[in-house]
């Protein structure tokens, strides 16, 4: 008996090995492990910027060492940028324009004449900027410089009633900056820059009743916040 339950439990296991066999055998891969995207920062870009701007204003007259004394400047930016990039490995160069509305605006009390008050207001700017930064795939640090352009309106009053004195001076000058931008989505990112400008004085000539050469200094700080879609 015993050696018919054993021959008995050999046939089923040599059946039960030649159905597997027949079936073939069955492996389980392994699941390949996610990679996380990489950001690709070369291509054509263009975006909105806005936020603050400050500069210290002085009056002065190119041929005294006398000033008419200095204010400072402060308000809004906003505007845009359109640019360039070219990433190889982790190294990002890029070429950008800007153009931004501004609203700094400041005014003193000529300390030679207090019945004279002097007003300034900047009014726009311009920056064509060359760039040089770092990536962590979606992260870009990055470093900027080259010419800017500011535009400022000048006028006077006299006991607090305009007089007629006016100017306008346009200024080409460097600038400076760096910025931090963010890739939050594939064709998307944010961030923020801040310049500065380096405004050297100029001799412009202001209308009545100054009626002669007005010398005007003053750096301009920026910090902003911008936005970008990118075309690559």
């Amino acid at each position: 008996m015993k050696s018919v339950i054993a021959a008995a439990v050999a046939a089923f296991v040599f059946a039960g090995a030649a159905s597997a066999a027949g079936r073939g055998v069955h492996t389980f891969a392994e699941t390949p492990a996610s990679v996380a995207p990489v950001y690709n920062w070369s291509g054509l870009y263009g975006g909105i910027n806005g936020g603050l701007g400050t500069s210290n204003k002085c009056w002065g007259d190119p041929a005294s060492p006398a000033t008419a004394g200095c204010d400072t400047t402060d308000g809004g930016i906003g505007g845009g940028q359109i640019g360039f990039r070219l990433q190889t490995g982790r190294l990002v160069f890029g070429l950008e324009a800007q153009g931004d509305w501004a609203n700094l605006q400041g005014n003193h009390v000529d300390p030679n004449n207090a019945r004279l008050t002097l007003y300034n207001h900047l009014s726009g700017l311009w920056l064509l900027t060359g760039q040089v930064g770092y990536t962590w795939n979606a992260a870009l640090l990055y470093f900027k410089g080259g010419a800017a352009v500011t535009r400022s309106d000048y006028s006077t009053t006299f006991d607090g009633i305009f007089d007629g004195g006016t100017g306008v001076q346009e200024q080409w000058n460097g600038n400076v900056g760096v910025g931090f931008e963010y890739g939050f989505a594939p064709h998307w990112s944010a961030g923020i820059e801040y310049n500065h400008l380096f405004m050297d004085g100029r001799v412009y000539t202001v209308g009545r009743p100054l009626d002669e050469p007005v010398q005007f200094n003053g750096d301009v700080d920026l910090i902003t916040a911008r936005v970008n879609y990118h075309f690559n």
